[in-house]
């Protein structure tokens, strides 16, 4: 080993398991801390129309198919009934937001495959003979708290989820620019135990210099691949806000997004084999953890408890 350069702390081990999420990282972030005034339009406000981006086709679902397909893609039917209640209500509410905001109702950004295992002909080819059981498993829990939503000053919020953090949830305004009262660091230490908690990933000098020439065509490095990483800072939650390679810096989501990091909570050392990088977590942190909402319903806790945790400062209308 020739150096090493610590970017953030957290190094639990692993014993339970990891939510069974399709896209940790859906729903995508805020653009900005301007709440979306909903749009008028003319379309059924008990469906929903989502294009899908792979063939242009757009499909309509009712709403509870729609949440019964969006939910079996985020996470297992076997996680606890009122983690799935808490999901069905995060999903609802940001979804119900996107409808709003487009000017035709249709939106396009969920779950890539709820337009194959999402869907009822999908679900019966993934569940296979627990097909009956999954499936009414989910459509009872949706209807147990279908078209409740979470508000903010009255209006629905942005309400991201994530697949597991890294301890403690992040800031929305350090992910991605755009602050929100009820998108705060709020502790979920139950994810330190979780299975996928820690990852790691072998980046070779020529690798990494290559995928970051993506970014910055004029970066520089000298011939010591040692000294490449330096001036790290680290946010509340201990990810990585933004970091210098060589002559550049770099956003911690954007090194994350070139080295396909499974989030941006990382320490890196220079090894033999080259840059290791120790990763805390899976997704972009902010909102409600889905192996957080487990692991609170495994210890007792209702949905509006969990939504209340991960949400503070809504109201559940």
């Amino acid at each position: 080993m020739k150096g090493y350069l610590l970017l953030t702390v957290l190094s639990l081990l692993i014993v339970l398991t990891a939510p069974l999420s399709a896209l940790p990282d859906k729903p995508a972030p805020p653009a900005d801390d301007t709440p979306e005034e909903p749009a008028s339009n003319t379309q059924d406000e008990t469906a929903f129309r989502v294009k899908n981006e792979a063939t242009g086709e757009v499909l309509s679902f009712s709403e509870e198919d729609f949440l019964v397909g969006v939910v079996s893609c985020e996470m297992a039917p076997s996680s606890p009934v009122e983690a799935l209640k808490a999901q069905t209500v995060a999903a609802y509410t940001y979804y119900c937001k996107q409808r709003a905001a487009s000017p035709d109702g249709v939106f396009s950004n969920v779950p890539e495959t709820l337009f194959t295992v999402g869907t009822d002909e999908g679900m019966r080819t993934r569940f296979g003979d627990r097909y009956d059981k999954w499936h009414s498993l989910l459509t009872e829990t949706v209807q147990a708290v279908k078209g409740q939503k979470l508000l903010y000053n009255g209006e629905p919020i942005t309400a991201c989820y994530h697949a597991i953090s890294a301890g403690l949830t992040e800031r929305a305004a350090d992910v991605w620019g755009g602050d929100y009262p009820y998108l705060q660091p709020v502790d979920s230490s139950g994810d330190l135990m979780a299975e996928g908690y820690e990852s790691t990933v072998t980046v070779t000098p020529d690798n990494l210099k290559a995928a970051l020439l993506t970014l910055e065509s004029d970066l520089v490095t000298d011939d010591d691949p040692a000294t490449w990483f330096h001036d790290a800072d680290t946010t509340k939650s201990g990810f990585v806000k933004t970091v210098a390679v060589g002559n550049k810096s770099f956003a911690g989501t954007k090194l994350r997004a070139a080295l396909g990091l499974r989030s941006a909570c990382f320490t890196v050392q220079y090894t033999d084999t080259g840059f290791l990088f120790t990763v805390h977590g899976y997704g972009h942190n902010v909102g409600m953890s889905q192996t957080g909402a487990k692991y609170m319903a495994n210890a007792g806790a209702d949905y509006k408890e969990i939504l209340a945790h991960y949400y503070p400062g809504t109201t559940l209308q």
